[in-house]
């Protein structure tokens, strides 16, 4: 039980920082290696107790050369750890925030592992860091409810400005002239050399987005970043919404009695035809 729930400690750990500085809990491939210095934990547990005692670093100390340049990550503070910030994404997710940007669907499927918990004989799980986050079993299901609202990723153009550029990561941000208002990217490879060329210039970036619940853009996978033409920054600056979402009723739902709607019908034949009818018919058709 401690096994399944230190597992997802740690994996939550590492998504939960990815999460905060990438826009992304997980991509395919293996995690950088300064992420995986983040969650690498020592534990202690004494004999015949459900506690786990965490001996947990900051993220400066997991990863000096990374987070020593304290300008590279401004989403994050290097002196705390990545269990702060596995607990906030826990905590988030537990609120049932829809409109928040600290987690995705990686990160809700980890938390979802927490039932191995709960099959093992735990009645609840509690996340002490300066603040108690308690998780129950019937959370579980609130996760998956929660992973069901996320809209499914679309491809979409946005303009805007190029904001901020992080070569190593390949992350960047596009600043909106309409809505002020920025937005997360991912460059493929082949692109992280052209971005120079369109520094602060007017850029459209078409890719894949994903959405958070609520259906507001967490970031954008591009496949092709170019400068804009004159048009375009007005046409496509606006952040994209998801095209599909929660199911709409067209008009008001109208109750059902015993004599109405499917009951009027149930049980019944469509026709006037009797049994023996309906059995002569059947035998001709055979």
């Amino acid at each position: 039980m401690l096994r399944d729930v230190l597992d997802v400690v740690i994996e939550g750990s590492k998504r939960a920082v990815r999460m905060r500085t990438q826009g992304r809990s997980s991509a395919r491939g293996r995690a950088p290696e300064w992420i995986e210095a983040t969650a690498d934990y020592s534990v202690e547990l004494k004999p015949g107790s459900t506690v786990l005692d965490l001996h947990v670093p900051t993220l400066l100390e997991a990863a000096p050369d990374t987070f020593g340049q304290g300008e590279m990550f401004p989403e994050v503070d290097p002196e705390l750890s990545s269990f702060h910030y596995f607990s906030e994404s826990l905590a988030a997710a537990l609120a049932g925030d829809t409109e928040s940007p600290l987690f995705d669907r990686g990160l809700l499927e980890v938390f979802r592992r927490l039932d191995r918990a709960f099959d093992g004989g735990a009645d609840v799980v509690t996340v002490q860091n300066g603040r108690e986050v308690q998780v129950r079993r019937e959370h579980v299901q609130e996760f998956v409810r929660l992973e069901a609202r996320i809209p499914p990723p679309q491809y979409v153009r946005v303009a805007g400005r190029l904001d901020a550029i992080r070569y190593s990561d390949r992350t960047f941000t596009i600043l909106s002239t309409i809505q002020n208002q920025r937005f997360r990217g991912i460059a493929e490879p082949r692109h992280v050399s052209d971005l120079q060329d369109i520094w602060t210039r007017p850029v459209v970036v078409a890719g894949t987005a994903h959405f958070t619940p609520a259906g507001g853009l967490l970031r954008i996978e591009a496949d092709r970043i170019r400068a804009a033409r004159p048009t375009e920054e007005s046409l496509w600056g606006k952040p994209p919404r998801p095209l599909t979402g929660a199911q709409q009723t067209t008009g008001p739902r109208v109750h059902q009695g015993p004599r109405s709607g499917i009951n009027a019908i149930f049980g019944r034949w469509p026709g006037d035809e009797s049994d023996e009818e309906i059995l002569e018919a059947l035998e001709q058709l055979s």
